[in-house]
């Protein structure tokens, strides 16, 4: 629910954009799209991401090592094409999904990682703490 009221805001304010206005039928209309949602999903998982871990982005962005007290020093962190904090793995040549064997980190103590965690929990109806960390893991 929530990713789509972002995405209906952000889709807006696009088309509010004066190059749009001029160029009516290049506004966005209808129904959601699944790159639509994953561009929302990428939005709020950022939001989460930078306030928390402001040091270690900065340094990423900079294309330079975080420090060696970060807590994601021994994960070597990167940032993705979407500027996401994901970290490498042993399975980063296996021929498994991209989200699997290079993770997005998730803060712990974030409002936006809990409402993930709820969001999945209903969604996967109501399975067990292991099953949801199994789920979640695929993708964060």
């Amino acid at each position: 629910m929530l990713l789509s009221l972002i995405k209906l805001v952000q889709r807006f304010v696009s088309n509010c954009k004066p190059a749009r206005l001029e160029k009516r039928h290049e506004c966005s209309i209808g129904f959601l799209n699944i790159a639509e949602l994953a561009k929302a999903e990428h939005f709020w998982v950022l939001y989460a991401q930078v306030p928390t871990s402001s040091d270690e982005y900065c340094r990423l962005r900079a294309s330079q090592m975080v420090r060696h007290s970060s807590a994601l020093t021994t994960y070597n962190p990167f940032l993705d094409e979407y500027g996401l904090i994901r970290v490498s793995s042993r399975l980063g040549d296996a021929s498994i999904a991209y989200g699997t064997s290079h993770p997005v980190v998730l803060p712990s103590k974030n409002i936006v990682t809990k409402r993930i965690f709820e969001y999945e929990h209903q969604r996967l109806l109501h399975v067990g703490p292991q099953a949801l960390l199994a789920h979640l893991s695929k993708k964060y």
